[in-house]
């Protein structure tokens, strides 16, 4: 039933005037909808729940600071896609900074690894003088 309402001119003017009751009805309408177009890309319960609603907190936020919403739909998806652009940036970023961080680990891990060669190559020799001992 939900997909079949659609947001008319009343109904956003309403949420334009920051009535909740309407701006509820226009995320009973639309939540599914969002959810799904996240869910799609993330295939992720946590993460769509959380990219939801931030969406629609960013929509009301928006209509909060007395700024006016013409396409109620086109306005929705617009929040929802730069949101999960936002999400996989964040996620670039952060894989960017791990790589960094790995490579410091390998500079490190190639002054251990020579380290142990040099103690290993050491021992044998050392281990071949004591097999020569009477």
């Amino acid at each position: 039933m939900k997909d079949k309402v659609q947001i008319n001119a009343s109904l956003l003017t309403k949420i334009n005037r920051l009535d909740p009751a309407a701006f509820s009805e226009a995320y009973d309408v639309f939540n599914e909808k969002i959810y799904r177009f996240f869910y799609w890309r993330t295939s992720s319960q946590e993460i769509t729940e959380d990219l939801t609603s931030q969406t629609f907190l960013k929509v009301w936020e928006y209509i909060r600071q007395g700024k006016q919403i013409e396409h109620w739909s086109s306005f929705v998806y617009r929040v929802a896609h730069n949101l999960l652009v936002d999400h996989y940036k964040a996620g670039v970023e952060k894989r960017e900074q791990e790589l960094i961080e790995n490579i410091t680990d390998v500079e490190n891990s190639k002054d251990k690894m020579n380290d142990i060669i040099d103690y290993d190559l050491n021992r044998q020799e050392l281990l071949k003088y004591v097999h020569q001992l009477p």
